[in-house]
């Protein structure tokens, strides 16, 4: 995927979740501001680790980024 959107002149940041940062505002990673995550992380880790994935789950509800693969519920543990 990475590669595809690269050669569309797309740029991509690949991060974990605990990379991310949310400023009430916008979500980023290695000082780039995001506006699309496609979301490899399963649901399960998610709610097991809610502390690590603030960030995505924050930009998420405040519709700040929009997320290839939504998740399946619109609230998450925080």
């Amino acid at each position: 995927m990475k590669e595809r959107f690269e050669a569309l002149r797309v740029p991509v940041v690949l991060a974990d979740p605990r990379e991310l940062e949310w400023n009430g505002k916008d979500l980023s990673a290695k000082g780039k501001k995001i506006d699309l995550v496609y979301r490899r992380v399963l649901m399960n880790d998610i709610v097991a680790r809610p502390k690590e994935c603030a960030a995505l789950l924050k930009a998420y509800e405040a519709q700040a980024v929009c997320v290839a693969q939504q998740f399946p519920a619109a609230r998450f543990p925080t």
